[in-house]
């Protein structure tokens, strides 16, 4: 009522003070406040109320109690008041800061325990589990199955697991590539699996890596062959040679290197020996020199072989361009055979030589294996002993031997000298001429 009394003198000085009242009222909703004398508030309980009915406090300490409020508060200044309630807020903030801290403190203790005791349930649910598992598994006579993938067969005993049928005599073998030969790399039923007591355990061990054997390719075709070795996929460098033969036909394998069943590996060397028959000629046209001859030597029948060179326009220098006999001839033991090596086409370029010296001149057409007449002529404007003219023009192909003419200047014609002519001179008058004073004289 002393916010909104009339008399001003009764209201509250500021809303601090207002506000003062309003929190003691909200600690303790018994008290009245009444305005004092002095513009302060006087504070009465419903003890009051009480009294004036008859029990409790009398009026005269309820009044005394009120007066005693009412002049502490009134006996301060504005500044004190202010200074009071300044005090009071920080000590409610402090307050209010140590309770956020406390709670902030509980919560991560109740936290923590928490956590701790889903922990502990954890892990003693698990281990119960396990337990019970056992527990159960042995009542009703199962067991877990172990892990042997990995395991060395050798090293398994089959007493050491006398709930299980293990035979080590009637494994499973296949080949992997991750496991080398003689671990265990399948197992049926699998590892920690739950089977019945006695439960047979069927193991497969490792044979290692599977190694490629090379196939009998004796007596098919070269072609078929071929398929063959390049199905493996193994990336085979494979040559054919030819070899006679009376028991294989002509166009398949005689044998091989390496032989059959022999393992294989990557990018190995494979030779295929192709039979050419009942000791045929080959054809040799464009081996060289040496594969010639280490082939007309796989027929192992004793031949002589004797080389003959000779230019060819066909095949360049150093391979075969013929042979004596021909390809596809029968041939004898002991047969001599020509090979007739290329030393190349035989032809030269015709160097320029006009204006060497004669020397120079037959000196660079000798060494390009070129024939040279040399013919000597006079001539007015080149010195004696240099080319003047050649028979060919340069840059002209031609086969080696050819003749080439050259003129060489011999120097001037002496038959064509002109005579010397004498010097021209005057007239000449005679040194006794009268003069024009004398033949005057009688």
């Amino acid at each position: 009522m002393r916010a909104m009394s009339a008399d001003p003198d009764k209201r509250y000085a500021s809303a601090a003070d207002m506000l003062h009242d309003m929190e003691e009222f909200r600690k303790n909703p018994s008290l009245t406040f009444m305005p004092a004398m002095d513009g302060a508030t006087a504070v009465v309980s419903k003890m009051t109320a009480a009294v004036r009915s008859g029990g409790g406090m009398t009026r005269s300490e309820a009044e005394r109690y009120a007066a005693a409020r009412a002049a502490k508060t009134g006996a301060m200044t504005p500044e004190q008041r202010r200074a009071e309630r300044a005090r009071r807020e920080a000590e409610k903030a402090a307050e209010k800061r140590k309770k956020t801290m406390i709670i902030a403190i509980l919560s991560a203790a109740v936290a923590l325990v928490l956590i701790t005791v889903i922990v502990l349930i954890a892990t003693r649910s698990g281990g119960g589990s396990a337990a019970d598992t056992t527990t159960s598994t042995e009542r009703a006579g199962e067991v877990q199955v172990p892990n042997f993938v990995g395991e060395r067969l050798d090293n398994i005993n089959p007493d050491d697991y006398p709930d299980l049928k293990i035979n080590l005599q009637h494994v499973e073998e296949a080949y992997s590539d991750k496991y080398e030969k003689g671990y265990i790399m399948e197992q049926s039923p699998r590892a920690y699996d739950i089977v019945k007591s006695g439960r047979e355990i069927k193991l497969t061990v490792s044979m290692g890596k599977e190694e490629i054997k090379m196939p009998n390719l004796v007596d098919m075709t070269d072609d078929s062959a071929m398929a063959t070795l390049q199905a493996l996929n193994l990336g085979l460098k494979i040559t054919i040679k030819d070899e006679s033969s009376k028991d294989i036909r002509q166009g398949n394998i005689v044998r091989t290197e390496p032989k059959a069943d022999e393992t294989l590996e990557i990018r190995q060397e494979v030779i295929l020996y192709v039979s050419l028959g009942e000791n045929k000629m080959p054809n040799l046209k464009g081996d060289t020199e040496e594969n010639a001859r280490a082939r007309l030597n796989a027929l192992k029948i004793g031949v002589q072989i004797e080389v003959l060179y000779d230019t060819s326009d066909e095949f360049e220098k150093d391979r075969v361009f013929r042979t004596d006999p021909e390809a596809g001839e029968q041939l004898e033991p002991n047969q001599k055979i020509f090979l007739y090596v290329s030393k190349g086409s035989g032809k030269v370029r015709v160097p320029k030589v006009i204006g060497q010296s004669r020397d120079a001149a037959e000196k660079t057409l000798n060494d390009l294996k070129l024939s040279v007449v040399i013919v000597e002529v006079y001539d007015d404007v080149e010195p004696q002993g240099t080319v003047i003219s050649q028979s060919i023009l340069p840059d002209t192909e031609v086969k080696e031997g050819t003749v080439i003419t050259i003129d060489v200047s011999k120097g001037k014609d002496p038959s064509k000298t002109e005579p010397t002519e004498p010097p021209a001179t005057g007239p000449t008058e005679p040194a006794d001429k009268p003069t024009d004073e004398t033949a005057q004289t009688p």
